[in-house]
């Protein structure tokens, strides 16, 4: 068997809502042929931090893009680890498991505040501020 391939980096897109997973030759697409639920693809903690309904799809041989959902918690630094063991795509490598540290963005883009919040509130009623549509790591835990 050849050997097993090896996930290059995991790096944020300049938009912070998506970002790639590459891989130095091209694997096994664990059935996944268009946009499709990434569920079947990383761990439920890791799930949790990409947000509602994350998609995920093939962007080449050796490219999985991954778009994060609302209210994603997923952080540079964070580690992005795949469920399925990774093989080649004939099949005829080693598996390997497959993690990675998020990579910032080559280009960072500035951020942008976002808050979602009644248009009006009276002396007795509780406010709450949610920025967790804000970009650029603004709004989320480190």
């Amino acid at each position: 068997k050849r050997d097993p391939p090896t996930l290059l980096e995991v790096r944020l897109d300049s938009s912070d809502v998506f970002f790639t997973l590459t891989f130095d030759v091209a694997v096994h697409r664990w059935g996944m042929n268009g946009v499709g639920s990434c569920a079947p693809l990383f761990a439920p903690d890791l799930l949790a931090k990409l947000g509602e309904s994350p998609t995920c799809q093939f962007l080449g041989d050796l490219t999985l893009g991954v778009n994060l959902g609302f209210g994603n918690s997923l952080a540079v630094g964070d580690i992005v680890a795949l469920v399925p063991a990774v093989e080649n795509f004939a099949r005829n490598s080693h598996t390997t498991p497959a993690q990675a540290p998020l990579l910032d963005a080559l280009v960072p883009r500035l951020p942008v505040s976002a808050i979602s919040a009644p248009k009006a509130v009276s002396t007795c009623d509780a406010l709450f501020l949610d920025g967790r549509a804000s970009s650029s790591g603004a709004g989320k835990q480190p």
